[in-house]
């Protein structure tokens, strides 16, 4: 594995560099995401798709200042993927963003085919009443094919971007 760190104008940037040979389906990992952007979605530790083989060429962590989070940084973390899939269509990378009180995590597609999987993409569990597991009232306040965006006590969003060929879930506070 190979290190690479660069610092300027407040940002720190480490690249790893790894071999890719094998193709690999990555969707379970990126359940949450179909069941309304369920639980915390962050691959943001050194063991993150450790198990995947040559499937990851790279890693990159990119610090960036003065948005902070309780350990002084905004982190996002880029996987770059060789021969790689989720929810049936091919993959680039994955974006896994951690702020103090916000994150996103986004898959970026090599084209634009993704887009039929919206129908597949669930708004966040909800009672009868609208109610979620932890008893506060969900407000949709979007929901097409562009994706959604709800709140509760924070924020809940999914975007289905057609430009970046990407899907993205966020939330915060």
């Amino acid at each position: 594995m190979n290190r690479f760190y660069k610092i300027g104008a407040g940002v720190l940037f480490i690249t790893y560099t790894l071999s890719a040979q094998a193709s690999i389906d990555l969707s379970t990992y990126l359940q949450p995401m179909m069941a309304g952007c369920a639980g915390h979605l962050s691959f943001d530790d050194d063991d993150a798709f450790t198990d995947i083989g040559d499937a990851l060429l790279r890693k990159e962590v990119v610090f960036m200042y003065p948005y902070t989070d309780s350990d002084g940084n905004s982190t996002t973390t880029t996987y770059y993927f060789k021969d790689a899939t989720a929810f049936g269509y091919p993959i680039v990378k994955i974006e896994d963003f951690q702020g103090y009180e916000w994150g996103h995590q986004k898959v970026f597609f090599k084209d634009n085919k993704f887009l039929t999987l919206r129908p597949q993409f669930k708004l966040p569990a909800t009672d009868k009443k609208g109610y979620t597991a932890d008893g506060v009232l969900l407000e949709v306040l979007n929901n097409n094919f562009k994706g959604y965006l709800t709140q509760d006590v924070g924020y809940t969003e999914l975007i289905f971007d057609r430009q970046e060929h990407s899907i993205s879930c966020g939330s915060g506070i």
